[in-house]
C-alpha cells in the first residue's frame, strides 16, 4: 500500500507542476484590465488550472461512494489507475496543447481518486490495536510524501 500512495502521490505532484506549462502552451497569459489607470481586475492564466481538479473532485466523490456501497476498493482503484495512465499516456505521446490538456483532466481524475481510495483501503485493511493503525497510516503518508521530490524530477517540457 506505502508503494502505490508513493507512485501515486508522484504523479499528483507532477500534475501540479506541469499543468501551468500546458496552460501556457494553449496561449493563456496574464490579463489586466485598466480603468483610469487602475488595476480594476487581473485574470491570470492559473484560472485554467482550475477545471481539471473540479473534474478531479467529482471522481474522488464518485470513486468514493462506489467503493464503499459495493466494498470494492481494489476494483475502484484499478479503474482510477487505468484512467490516470490512460491520461498521462495522451500526455506524453500528444503534441497539441489542447489535447494535452484534455489528458491532463483524465490524469487527474484518475490520480485524484486513487490517492483517496489507496488511503481508505490502508486504513481499513490494518487489523489490530489501535496503535498498529496509527503507525501503518504514519508510514504511508510519511513515505507517500517523497511523491514530491520524484514528482518534480519526472516531467520534461515537450
Amino acid at each position: 500500500m506505502v508503494l502505490i500512495y508513493l507512485g501515486t502521490n508522484s504523479s499528483i505532484y507532477a500534475i501540479s507542476f506541469f499543468l501551468p506549462s500546458i496552460i501556457a502552451g494553449l496561449g493563456y497569459a496574464d490579463a489586466e484590465y485598466h480603468l483610469l489607470n487602475t488595476v480594476l481586475l487581473t485574470f491570470s492564466a492559473e484560472l485554467m488550472t482550475t477545471p481539471p481538479y473540479i473534474f478531479a473532485c467529482v471522481t474522488v466523490l464518485l470513486s468514493a461512494y462506489i467503493s464503499d456501497k459495493y466494498k470494492c476498493r481494489g476494483y475502484v482503484d484499478a479503474c482510477n489507475f487505468l484512467l490516470a495512465i490512460i491520461g498521462f499516456t495522451i500526455l506524453r505521446i500528444a503534441s497539441s496543447p489542447a489535447a494535452r490538456y484534455v489528458a491532463t483532466f483524465l490524469a487527474a481524475m484518475g490520480a485524484f481518486s486513487a490517492i483517496a481510495i489507496t488511503i481508505a483501503w490502508n486504513s481499513n485493511n490494518i487489523g489490530g490495536s489501535p496503535t498498529k493503525r496509527a503507525f501503518g497510516i504514519a508510514l504511508q503518508s510519511c513515505i507517500g510524501s517523497f511523491g514530491g521530490v520524484i514528482g518534480s524530477f519526472v516531467y520534461t517540457p515537450v
